[in-house]
């Protein structure tokens, strides 16, 4: 069997030009998992009552809050 194989060149030009997008998915892939577990502990501590957020002065943005429905707005 014949396998064509590119140069020599266009290879390393590939892999230097790859290489650094190979390196950002393995960074945001390690990010994510540590962030899944911050989120795993955290709603476990919310819903067992470990933790309180009543204390907390949370700001949530604009788009975040509740638009009042008609129904409330009309008291």
């Amino acid at each position: 069997f014949f396998i064509k194989v590119p140069p020599e060149k266009l290879m390393l030009d590939f892999s230097t030009a790859v290489r650094p997008l190979f390196t950002a998915v393995k960074t945001l892939h390690d990010s994510n998992v540590v962030l899944q577990q911050t989120r795993d502990r955290l709603l476990s501590r919310l819903i067992s009552g470990k933790l309180s957020l009543e204390d907390l002065d949370i700001q949530f943005p604009p788009s975040m809050i509740d638009s009042p429905s008609p129904a409330q707005g009309q008291a």
